[in-house]
């Protein structure tokens, strides 16, 4: 699986302890099935300053809310 550096980054609400977050949308290849998908989200989740993730297989994108100040 190949996660592309490419992304759009949009301002997302935010989130219910006053922190600003962002939302990216992020390219994700070589996805071949549902445990790829459980895989990525949760190596994602497991990163600092990343409260939500969310892939998708079939558009192959992986939507990623985080903290910039946590994030590492």
């Amino acid at each position: 699986m190949i996660m592309s550096t490419a992304s759009v980054s949009v301002p997302a609400p935010h989130d219910t302890d006053g922190a600003a977050v962002r939302r990216i949308d992020l390219p994700v290849e070589g996805m071949t099935c549902a445990a790829c998908v459980r895989r990525i989200e949760r190596a994602l989740l497991a990163t600092g300053g990343v409260s939500g993730a969310k892939v998708n297989l079939v558009t192959r994108t992986a939507t990623v809310t985080f903290d910039p100040a946590a994030a590492s």
